[in-house]
């Protein structure tokens, strides 16, 4: 009986996929746009977004997509996206990543207090003449600390 449910990280044959996966056009404009958002320089985001784009399912354009990864940062001034995965299967691009950000106040804590998160986020984007047209996200906190129970 066969037990593999997948392709793994540590089979040869996947790590050289993953490896040719750099090479392609729609993997380098990913990490072209995720080193934009992580400089924090959305107003170049209109090299990347379509004017008109979907956001999970809501028609929408660039200003209110750009506006949201603004109001993020405004809270967590140094957040950052770490590609963990990346699949991309034409015209989508499929991301795992994890995101980390502090911010020295919050609502519930005093002043000067600072707040610590790590969030990992799925995302998918339909790429459509150089742009993303389409976005399909979902954001899961994690504990800022070392895991509490042993994975499964």
């Amino acid at each position: 009986m066969n037990n593999d449910v997948g392709p793994s990280a540590n089979n040869p044959e996947h790590r050289s996929t993953a490896a040719r996966e750099d090479n392609r056009p729609l993997a380098r404009f990913y990490r072209d746009y995720l080193a934009v958002c992580n400089a924090h320089e959305f107003t170049r985001l209109d090299q990347f977004v379509s004017d008109t784009v979907v956001i999970n399912g809501v028609r929408g354009d660039i200003e209110t997509y750009v506006r949201g990864l603004q109001t993020l940062v405004a809270v967590f001034t140094d957040y950052r996206w770490e590609l963990a995965s990346l699949v991309v299967a034409e015209p989508w691009i499929a991301a795992r990543l994890v995101a980390r950000g502090r911010t020295d106040h919050t609502r519930l804590e005093p002043p000067g207090a600072e707040r610590s998160v790590e969030t990992l986020e799925f995302a998918m984007y339909r790429i459509q003449q150089d742009c993303i047209q389409e976005f399909w996200g979902a954001a899961r906190s994690m504990p800022a600390g070392p895991a509490d129970s042993e994975p499964c």
